[in-house]
């Protein structure tokens, strides 16, 4: 659902997919205390919990504590969907079907973009006529994409997948989220695939076979974007390094200007939670958005804030790096992926960030297994894999402790 949250709205709960997300939790409490022993928290919740508790705090000091409240309870929300992540994947395999399942929801965003697609004027003047799917930013749902394309080539390329249709399902989804991508003009979404693409072809993620397969795929997409997409979206997207020399990035580099002036006058405790495009505003003349996760983490929460946030960042990246090679190289591929598009907008609050950080903690618990059955094929480890967390064993190789 992650990747189409913002498409059906209920009621006063928001997202469809934050309705959901209370169901959940409410069924997943009575489990624990009904006698499902809870696992014991690794370094990363103590980090996290040190970031969400900071962003509490800072309610103390905001100027205006109602949009504070609102962003804080996001924080809460997304600290519990790490949580429900950690607490119920009980091997590897769980890991797997949560990346289909992201996959298939990616599929989902598409299908909206081609059938049903809302046009938006570009903000920067031009021509270009930007697709996006009814409800949802044109720059996240590119990103929401890009990261998609990430798992998807890693379900094929890791060879974890048996079936032959659901391999071609997800080989397929490389090509079509790259269109798919394209149509929406976003410069930063464009990029953000570029570098995953790239990272995950050059690093060994997949077999020779494989990465040929890849690149046949990507000039399929090409050629079938440069007859799909406008002409005036295509020259959008080819201005993007005129426009990073010198241009404004679309006013980003005005309002990450005020930011930064912003953070000049409360550099330790920050300005608070959600309170960017409050007190930028003096700066701009009207309230935007920060455009940039780290910069807004950095102006909200201070160099405090900051700090967690980065903390939790380089332990998950700390994870990754102790994992087998292609499932190191690929979740390095999907960072990277996110960290490119994350630098134009403001991903700190979002589900799809914390979702991958929960999984990255939770295959690291894993994989410390995994690499214990050096005897069984690759295949089946998957399978026979258990989180040695939970028998208090040594097997956390990954790095988790």
């Amino acid at each position: 659902m992650i990747p189409w949250e913002e498409f059906i709205v209920v009621g006063g709960f928001g997202g469809l997919i934050r309705f959901f997300g209370y169901a959940v939790l409410a069924l997943a409490l009575p489990t624990v205390f009904m006698g499902r022993r809870i696992r014991p928290p690794t370094v990363f919740f103590i980090l996290m919990g040190a970031f969400l508790a900071w962003n509490l705090l800072t309610l103390a000091w905001m100027r205006d504590p109602e949009i504070g409240q609102t962003r804080v309870l996001t924080f809460l929300r997304l600290g519990g969907l790490v949580w429900l992540i950690y607490e119920f994947s009980d091997e590897f395999g769980d890991v797997l079907v949560l990346l289909q399942a992201y996959v298939w929801g990616s599929y989902f965003a598409v299908a909206f973009l081609f059938l049903a697609p809302t046009v938006m004027v570009d903000a920067a003047g031009s021509d270009a006529k930007r697709l996006t799917a009814v409800g949802m930013n044109h720059n996240d749902l590119a990103l929401v994409l890009a990261l998609g394309f990430g798992m998807a080539y890693y379900l094929v390329a890791s060879g974890q997948i048996k079936s032959r249709v659901l391999r071609a399902v997800y080989w397929a989804f490389c090509p079509i989220s790259a269109i798919a991508i394209t149509l929406t003009g976003s410069r930063g979404g464009v990029a953000a695939l570029f570098t995953g693409a790239t990272f995950f072809f050059v690093v060994r993620t997949a077999s020779r076979r494989k990465r040929v397969a890849f690149v046949t795929l990507a000039v399929i997409g090409l050629v079938v974007a440069l007859q799909v997409v406008p002409e005036a979206t295509l020259g959008r997207l080819a201005s993007t390094g005129q426009e990073i020399r010198g241009g404004t990035m679309t006013g980003r580099l005005n309002i990450w200007a005020a930011g930064l002036r912003v953070f000049a006058e409360n550099p330790f405790l920050g300005v608070g939670s959600g309170m960017f495009a409050l007190e930028a505003e003096k700066y701009l003349g009207m309230r935007y958005h920060s455009h940039n996760t780290f910069l807004a983490v950095l102006v909200e929460g201070g160099i405090v804030g900051f700090a967690l946030f980065m903390l939790m960042g380089f332990y998950v990246l700390r994870l990754a790096s102790a994992m087998p090679v292609r499932e190191k190289n690929a979740w390095r591929a999907i960072l990277l992926t996110w960290a490119v598009g994350s630098f134009g907008l403001g991903w700190d609050y979002r589900k799809p960030t914390w979702m991958l950080l929960g999984l990255i903690v939770v295959s690291a618990v894993h994989v410390g297994t995994y690499l214990q059955k050096a005897p069984l094929s690759r295949a089946k480890r998957v399978s026979a894999a258990k989180p040695a967390v939970l028998s208090g064993g040594s097997g956390c190789a990954a790095g988790v402790r």
